[in-house]
C-alpha cells in the first residue's frame, strides 16, 4: 500500500508520520489544511448567521412592543397585545418590558384595564416591585439595599406601571375594591422608608 499510495498522491511525497504505510505529499497536506479552514470558517458563518436570524425573530416582547408604540398602531394594539400577553410578560423582570406596559396603559380603553386587573395585573406589578425591592441580606440583620443601576430602573418602571393603573379610573376602582392591593402596596412603601 505504501508505494501505491505514493504514487497515487505525487511524486514529491514525505513521510508525515514517520510510518512508511502513510505517506502525504507536503503540497497536498497544505490543500487539506487550506480546506479545512475555508469550510470551517463557511461552517462558522452559517451558524452565526443562524443565531442572528434566531436572535431577532425572539426579541424581547417589550422590545417589540415599544416598536409598535413607536408607530403608532392605535386600537389594532389593544387586539394584538391582549392583557393576558401583557401579564405574562411583565412576569419576567426585564425593564423593557415593564417600560413597555407603562406605555401600552396610557393608551388603552376602559375595558382594556378593567380586564388586565381583573386577570391579576396589578397583583403581578405588586409582585413585581416587592421582588425587585427585597434583597436578602444577612439571616439576623435588615435586608440589603437593592444593588445595581439596572434593578433600581426596573422598580422605577414598576412604580410608573402602577401609577398609570391607579390614574384610570377603572384601575383606582379595583384598588379601591381590593383592601389587600393597597395594604401591600403600603406596606411596600414603608419598607422603602425605613
Amino acid at each position: 500500500m505504501g508505494a501505491e499510495s505514493s504514487k497515487a498522491v505525487g511524486a514529491d511525497s514525505t513521510d508525515v508520520t514517520g510510518d512508511s504505510t502513510l505517506n502525504v505529499a507536503a503540497s497536498d497536506f497544505t490543500t487539506l489544511a487550506g480546506m479545512t479552514t475555508s469550510l470551517g470558517q463557511q461552517l462558522w458563518n452559517r451558524v452565526a448567521e443562524r443565531a442572528r436570524r434566531s436572535l431577532s425573530n425572539s426579541e424581547e416582547p417589550g422590545q417589540r412592543l415599544l416598536e409598535e408604540l413607536r408607530r403608532d398602531e392605535g386600537s389594532d394594539l389593544q387586539s394584538r397585545w391582549e392583557p393576558e400577553l401583557c401579564i405574562n410578560m411583565i412576569r419576567v423582570p426585564i425593564t423593557t418590558n415593564y417600560a413597555a406596559l407603562r406605555k401600552l396603559l396610557k393608551v388603552v380603553s376602559r375595558e382594556w384595564m378593567v380586564e388586565f386587573v381583573e386577570r391579576g395585573g396589578l397583583a403581578v406589578l405588586l409582585e413585581a416591585l416587592e421582588r425587585l425591592g427585597s434583597c436578602p441580606g444577612p439571616p439576623d440583620g435588615p435586608p440589603r439595599a437593592p444593588l445595581g443601576m439596572e434593578k433600581t430602573i426596573s422598580q422605577l418602571r414598576v412604580v410608573e406601571c402602577i401609577r398609570e393603573v391607579m390614574n384610570s379610573a377603572a384601575g383606582l376602582s379595583f384598588l379601591l375594591d381590593h383592601a389587600e392591593y393597597v395594604h401591600q402596596l403600603v406596606n411596600e412603601n414603608d419598607k422603602k422608608i425605613q
